[in-house]
């Protein structure tokens, strides 16, 4: 689920939200946003944002939530008569976790983190094709505090962190009156971890593909998937979505 307000305006709303299962596990995560920003000029704007968010994994017995938030400043400015876009934030936050790996007890913890992104994206306009080159850096850590669990063994303090970078081409192929368009893209993702996050370790690529429909009435519809992981060898992930959205 994603609802978005605001966007022409100083201030700003978002949630977003989803569950999901995974074979006797089932997860659910919530994250709400609030943002205002001001106009450096008619070309760019500063803000400063708010998110916070709500994360639960059960699995039998066992269970895991976490609520947390983040907080900080992000930009974002055309250059070139808007074929360049450039946009960034800077995120400091914490979070509360409460962890009951056997549901007879429960460990409370908590952890601190960073999220770094920056992106600068291009159009070009050609005859009946628009191709979208990009390039992007994202970073996230997450700091968990030393603490003493419930069976008063200490947990020393941990650290796991993942910095992305992402070099995109993307494309979008209209048809007819230009209602539906064919969308698609191509990525090469480098990434470099910590220990505990080394699956994403290294070097893969990226295939999507999809179909976007804009209805008359209001109503549009996305349908597209992706491939990650093409060349990685610890790592895969596969997708096909289905998206209605009502813009009013």
């Amino acid at each position: 689920m994603r609802l978005r307000t605001g966007g022409s305006g100083p201030f700003w709303a978002a949630l977003d939200a989803n569950w999901s299962d995974l074979g006797s596990a089932s997860s659910s995560y919530a994250l709400a946003t609030l943002g205002a920003h001001t106009w450096l000029s008619q070309d760019a704007l500063l803000g400063v944002m708010l998110q916070y968010d709500m994360a639960e994994t059960r699995d039998g017995a066992a269970r895991i939530e976490g609520t947390g938030w983040l907080i900080g400043p992000y930009f974002a400015a055309e250059l070139a008569q808007g074929q360049i876009v450039m946009d960034g934030r800077l995120l400091y936050g914490r979070t509360d976790n409460e962890i009951s790996p056997l549901g007879t007890y429960v460990d409370s913890l908590e952890t601190e983190r960073w999220l770094a992104i920056l992106n600068i994206s291009g159009r070009v306009e050609l005859a009946r094709l628009t191709l979208l080159p990009g390039l992007g850096y994202a970073y996230t850590e997450d700091r968990q505090i030393a603490y003493v669990d419930a069976l008063s063994v200490p947990v020393p303090e941990q650290t796991i962190s993942l910095g992305e970078l992402t070099a995109r081409l993307e494309w979008e192929v209209p048809f007819g009156d230009g209602a539906t368009v064919f969308t698609g893209g191509i990525a090469g993702i480098w990434a470099n971890s910590s220990q505990m996050a080394s699956l994403l370790e290294g070097g893969r690529g990226r295939l999507n593909l999809g179909l976007r429909h804009a209805g008359a009435n209001g109503f549009n519809v996305d349908l597209g998937g992706y491939i990650d992981g093409i060349g990685a060898a610890n790592y895969q992930s596969r997708a096909v979505a289905l998206t209605v959205s009502y813009a009013f």
